[in-house]
């Protein structure tokens, strides 16, 4: 991110046996207006971004779909990494005997949006072998503020 899209800075110095330490911390507070919150706002953002790449879209899977939006129910809810990995598993197997199909498996992503431009920082989402994607997104508010706790399942792609 260059410098000029900072708008916070935080300073800490302190003596040392080498001098003095000083630490700068940069950082910007994205615009309320921008948080996402919906999986359709997510779904075109990353459609945008292959297209802007020169890549096609990746198709949207179903069961894919239903089991990351499981997953982003869970991670809003303030699951862990483990909770949330099991509510996808869960979710996935459901899918998977409704409709009597399978699917090769991916990766799950979880990640916590206050702007689209976030998905810049993905690199899964702009690999030309991404065959499939769900999305789930749910939106989350507390004490820290509002963002959209999301999950990505990605196939054909590694993850990072």
């Amino acid at each position: 991110m260059p410098l000029h899209d900072f708008t916070h800075v935080g300073i800490g110095a302190t003596s040392s046996d080498n001098g003095l330490l000083v630490t700068l911390n940069f950082g910007r507070r994205p615009s309320p207006a921008a948080l996402p919150t919906s999986t359709a706002q997510v779904e075109a953002a990353v459609t945008a971004l292959r297209a802007e790449k020169n890549l096609p879209p990746v198709p949207v899977d179903r069961i894919y779909r239903a089991a990351a939006q499981a997953g982003a129910a869970a991670y809003a809810g303030g699951a862990d990494r483990e909770d949330v990995d099991q509510a996808v598993g869960e979710a996935m197997q459901r899918e998977v005997n409704r409709l009597q199909s399978s699917r090769a498996g991916g990766c799950m992503l979880a990640i916590e949006l206050l702007e689209l431009a976030q998905l810049r920082e993905i690199k899964a989402l702009t690999r030309p072998e991404l065959r499939l994607i769900g999305i789930g997104a749910r939106l989350r508010s507390d004490e820290r503020g509002k963002r959209l706790s999301t999950v990505f399942i990605v196939e054909g792609a590694p993850c990072q």
